[in-house]
C-alpha cells in the first residue's frame, strides 16, 4: 500500500478516536445529569486521550551515517528543503543533531543539550540563515576547543519539506550522526562510526549509509561494514529493509567513469560480499536536489541560483534551429533537476519502508488500544444494566461474592510479582556476569600481548623480526583451529595450550548455570541467556598483531636497551622523553581501539539481548495477568447472567522506548543519586582516554615505560568501567521489567476495583431510591447501542489494515 492509502487509514482512525472521546464525554454528562455514578469513566477517558496523542505525535527516526566529507549535511538539507545545517570542508557534525519536524507557521529554533542538564540552551531562533550561522559558529567552537562545555547533542526544530503534506509523519526525526573527527586516530575513527551505527541500527526506523561517489571504498566505511555484519548477520537479515546505501555526489562523475548504473551494481555486489542481503542502493546528487527544492519553493538566494546555473543548468540546455544552445530558466529546469537528483525517489522509498515496517503495526496497536477502551465502556454499561436489574438482596450477595474473588485475584497478582522478581534477578545477574566475562577476557588478551613483549625482551632478542615471524606462524596455526559461527564471529576450537586458565570456566559455565534455573521459570529465556554468553567469548580478539603495528623507528627504540647493564625486560628504557612518547602512542593506538571495539560489540549484544529478555518476560506477565482478568470476567458473567467480552491486558510497543533509552535515563539518575558532580558513563570502556601509561624518569638521561604498571593500569580501568556498566545496564533492564509489571497491575487493579466501586454505588442509589430504574435503564441501553456501533467501525478499520 502507498502512503496516500496510509494517510487515509491514519485520518480515519484519528476521527474514530475523536468520536469515541466525544461519545464518552456525552455519556458521562448524561449519567451525571441523572445522578448516576460515572466511576471508571475518567480512567477510560485518559486512556483514549493518551492513544490519540500517540497517534498524532508518534516518533519515527531516520538516521544518516557517513564518514567525513561524504556530503551528509547537504543530503539532510536536501530532505529538509533548505540550506540550514552547518556545512563546510571540515567535519561539521561534531555532535548528534536531531531535526524535528514542525508546522510551517512555527518559528524554527536551534537547541543545544549539555551533559548533566535536561534543559536545552537556545542558540538561535528565526530564519534558516541565522540558524545556520549560529550552528556553524558553535560547531567550530566545539571542534577547536575540544568541547569544553560537554555538549551532548543539538536539536533543530524546522519544517521538513519531504513530509510537509503527510500528517501521519508529523513526529518524524532526522538524525544527523557524528562521523569520525579528523584529529582522531584511524582506530578510533572506525570505532566512532561503529558506535554510532550500532546504536541507530538498533533504534531507528531507517538507516541511510551515505557514500561519497569519489571515494566510496574508503577504509573507514569498509571497516565499518565489516564490523557491522560480524556478529549480527541474522539481526541484519531480519532488518535489511531498514538499511539504505546512498551513493552521493554522482554529479562529480567524470566522462571516463563507468555509467552510474554499473557503479551501483558493482557496489551491490561488494555489499553482498560483506554480508548484506539484497542491499538497497540509490544514487543521489544532494546539492542539485537541495538547490532545485529551494528554487521551486522560492527560497533560493541569489548565490544559490548562481550555483544552480553554474553547476547544473548546462545539462538541460537545448539546441535551436540555428545551432545555438538555449538554457531554460532555473524555475523551468528545477522540477526535472529535482527528479534527476534522486532525492524524491529516496524520500519516497524511505517513507514506504517506514509504513511497511512499523506504520501499519502502529495503527494496529492504536486500533487495539481504542477498542480496549470501547470494550471497557461496553462492559461497564452491561454490568450497570445487570446491577440495576438485580434485587437489592441479590446485589448485596454479588458484592460479597465479588469481594472474595477480588481478594483471591490480588493474591494471584502477588504470586506473579514474586515470579517476575525471581526472573528479573536472574536476568540482571546474567547481564552482570556477561560484562564480567568481557572484562576477564579483555584482561587475558592484554596480558598475553604484554607477556609476549616481555618474553621477547627477556630472550635477549635484538631484532623484533623474529617475534613478527613467530606471531605470523601462531596466526597461521590458530587460523586452522578457527571456524566462523552463523553470526560471523570466529570461534576458536580447543587448543592444547589455552591462553588463560581462569577465563574458560566462566565462559563455559555461565550460560548453563543460569539457563538451568531459567528453564524452570521460562524456557525461552534459557535460550536467550545461553546464546549471548557463548557469543561474548568470541568477541574479544585482536584483529591485528602488536608487532605488525610498529614502524621501524619504533622497533629501533624498543630494542635499544636490550642487553645493556641495567636491562629489565619489563621496563622499556628510552634515551629521551620523545622516544618514550612514541612508544606510548603506539601502545595507546593498539590497546585503546581494540578495547573500545570489544566493548561496543559486547554492549550491542547485551542491549539486543536485553530487549529480547524484556519482551519475553513482558509477554509472560501479560499472559499471567490476563488469565486472572479472564477468570474474574467469567465469574461476573455467570453471577449477572450476561456475556462479558474479555478486556485485554496490553503492553503496546509504542509505549516501550527500548533499552537504549532506559540506559540514557539511568546514566543521568545514578550520578544524581550519588550526588556526584560529574556524570559517569556506562560506556566508559568506549572512552578514548581509557588508561594511563606512566613514563618515569629513572635518571637524568633515561625515561622508563613500566609494562607491569601498564598491566595494572589496564586492569584498574577495566574494573572501574565494569562496575559502572553493570550498574547502568542491569538497572535499565530491571526498571523496564518493573514498569511492565506495574502497567499490568494498574490495568488489573482498575478492572477489579472498578466493578467493586460500581456495584457499591448502584446498591447505595437503590437503597436510597435517589434514581429510579425506569429513568436510568433507557439511557444505559442507548449508550450500549452507540458504543456497539463505534466498535463495529473500529473493527472495520482494523480489517482494512494489511498484515505483514
Amino acid at each position: 500500500m502507498t502512503h496516500p492509502e496510509f494517510q487515509v487509514a491514519y485520518s480515519r482512525l484519528n476521527s474514530l478516536g475523536d468520536n469515541l472521546a466525544t461519545y464518552l464525554a456525552e455519556l458521562k454528562a448524561g449519567l451525571e445529569q441523572q445522578g448516576d455514578s460515572t466511576a471508571g469513566l475518567d480512567d477510560i477517558a485518559k486512556n483514549i486521550s493518551s492513544s490519540l496523542k500517540h497517534l498524532q505525535n508518534h516518533t519515527y527516526q531516520v538516521a544518516v551515517v557517513a564518514a567525513m566529507k561524504a556530503g551528509k549535511s547537504t543530503f539532510l538539507n536536501a530532505m529538509i528543503g533548505t540550506d540550514i545545517l552547518a556545512s563546510e570542508s571540515a567535519s561539521c557534525t561534531v555532535c548528534r543533531t536531531d531535526i524535528r519536524h514542525i508546522p510551517n507557521a512555527t518559528d524554527s529554533e536551534l537547541l543545544e543539550y549539555r551533559e548533566g542538564s535536561s534543559h536545552p540552551i537556545s542558540l538561535a531562533k528565526g530564519n534558516a540563515q541565522s540558524i545556520q550561522t549560529a550552528f556553524l559558529h558553535r560547531t567550530r567552537e566545539i571542534r577547536e576547543r575540544n568541547n569544553p562545555d560537554q555538549t551532548v547533542n543539538f536539536e533543530l526544530r524546522h519544517p521538513i519539506a519531504a513530509i510537509q503534506d503527510l500528517s501521519f509523519l508529523s513526529g518524524l526525526v532526522l538524525i544527523d550522526t557524528p562521523g569520525p573527527n579528523e584529529w582522531e586516530s584511524a582506530g578510533f575513527e572506525t570505532n566512532e562510526l561503529k558506535k554510532t551505527t550500532l546504536e541507530v541500527v538498533r533504534k531507528c526506523n531507517a538507516v541511510l549509509f551515505l557514500l561519497d561517489y569519489t571515494s566510496y571504498k574508503d577504509n573507514a566505511i569498509t571497516g565499518l561494514f565489516q564490523e557491522l555484519v560480524k556478529g549480527r548477520k541474522e539481526f541484519l537479515r531480519e532488518n535489511s529493509g531498514r538499511l539504505y546505501f546512498i551513493l552521493n555526489k554522482i554529479d562529480q562523475r567524470g566522462e571516463k567513469d563507468p555509467p552510474v548504473v554499473e557503479t551501483i551494481e558493482l557496489l551491490k555486489r561488494e555489499l553482498e560480499g560483506f554480508g548484506f542481503d539484497y542491499p538497497q542502493v540509490y544514487a543521489a546528487s544532494s546539492r542539485k536536489g537541495l538547490l532545485a527544492k529551494m528554487i521551486l519553493a522560492g527560497t533560493a538566494s541569489s548565490d544559490s541560483r548562481s550555483d544552480f546555473i553554474r553547476f547544473f543548468s548546462a545539462a538541460y540546455a537545448t539546441e535551436n534551429e540555428e545551432g545555438d544552445l538555449i538554457t531554460p530558466s532555473p524555475k523551468k529546469i528545477a522540477p526535472q533537476a529535482l527528479e534527476d537528483s534522486g532525492i524524491p525517489i529516496i524520500e519516497n522509498s524511505v517513507i514506504q519502508e517506514i509504513i511497511r515496517q512499523s506504520g501499519w503495526h502502529f495503527l494496529e496497536e492504536i486500533v487495539a488500544s481504542l477498542d480496549k477502551e470501547a470494550v471497557s465502556i461496553e462492559t461497564l454499561l452491561k454490568t450497570k444494566i445487570a446491577g440495576w436489574n438485580q434485587s437489592i438482596e441479590g446485589l448485596r450477595r454479588l458484592i460479597e461474592s465479588y469481594a472474595q474473588k477480588s481478594e483471591s485475584a490480588q493474591e494471584r497478582v502477588e504470586q506473579v510479582r514474586r515470579k517476575v522478581d525471581a526472573e528479573k534477578k536472574i536476568v540482571t545477574d546474567h547481564l552482570s556476569k556477561g560484562i564480567d566475562q568481557f572484562s576477564d577476557r579483555s584482561k587475558e588478551r592484554f596480558h598475553a600481548v604484554i607477556e609476549e613483549i616481555v618474553e621477547s625482551r627477556r630472550q635477549g632478542k635484538t631484532d623484533f623480526e623474529g617475534s613478527k615471524d613467530k606471531s605470523k606462524k601462531e596466526k597461521s596455526k590458530k587460523k586452522g583451529q578457527k571456524k566462523e559461527n552463523q553470526e560471523g564471529y570466529s570461534e576458536e576450537r580447543p587448543s592444547s595450550q589455552p591462553l588463560s586458565t581462569y577465563a574458560t570456566p566462566i565462559i563455559d559455565g555461565l550460560g548453563e548455570g543460569i539457563g538451568a534455573v531459567l528453564q524452570m521459570l521460562n524456557p525461552k529465556l534459557a535460550g536467550i541467556v545461553q546464546g549471548a554468553t557463548k557469543v561474548i567469548a568470541n568477541i574479544v580478539h585482536f584483529t591485528t598483531d602488536f608487532y605488525e603495528s610498529l614502524e621501524p623507528p619504533v622497533v629501533e627504540i624498543m630494542k635499544k636497551d636490550v642487553g645493556t647493564p641495567n636491562f629489565d625486560p619489563r621496563k622499556i628504557q628510552c634515551k629521551s622523553q620523545d622516544e618514550a612518547k612514541k612508544i606510548e602512542e603506539k601502545i595507546n593506538g593498539y590497546f585503546g581501539p581494540h578495547l573500545q571495539s570489544w566493548w561496543l560489540e559486547t554492549q550491542d549484544l547485551l542491549i539486543r539481548n536485553g530487549n529480547q529478555v524484556r519482551q519475553e518476560i513482558s509477554q509472560s506477565i501479560r499472559q499471567d495477568i490476563q488469565a486472572i482478568s479472564d477468570k474474574l470476567a467469567f465469574h461476573l458473567g455467570q453471577a449477572l447472567e450476561i456475556d462479558l467480552e474479555v478486556t485485554p491486558i496490553q503492553f503496546l510497543d509504542f509505549d516501550f522506548e527500548g533499552i537504549d533509552r532506559l540506559i540514557e535515563v539511568q546514566q543521568m539518575m545514578i550520578p544524581r543519586e550519588r550526588q556526584e558532580k560529574k556524570k559517569r558513563k556506562s560506556g566508559g570502556c568506549c572512552s578514548k582516554t581509557t588508561y594511563e601509561i606512566k613514563i618515569v624518569k629513572s635518571s637524568e638521561t633515561v625515561y622508563c615505560i613500566d609494562l607491569d604498571e601498564l598491566s595494572r593500569s589496564l586492569d584498574m580501568m577495566i574494573d572501574n568501567q565494569n562496575q559502572a556498566s553493570k550498574e547502568v545496564l542491569s538497572r535499565a533492564v530491571a526498571h523496564q521489567v518493573h514498569q511492565d509489571f506495574r502497567s499490568a497491575k494498574i490495568q488489573i487493579d482498575q478492572y477489579i476495583k472498578g466493578f467493586q466501586r460500581q456495584f457499591e454505588e448502584i446498591l447505595s442509589r437503590r437503597e436510597s431510591e435517589s434514581i429510579s430504574h425506569e429513568r436510568i435503564q433507557p439511557i444505559l441501553e442507548s449508550a450500549l447501542s452507540q458504543v456497539a456501533e463505534i466498535r463495529q467501525s473500529l473493527r472495520e478499520a482494523d480489517h482494512s489494515i494489511p498484515r505483514q
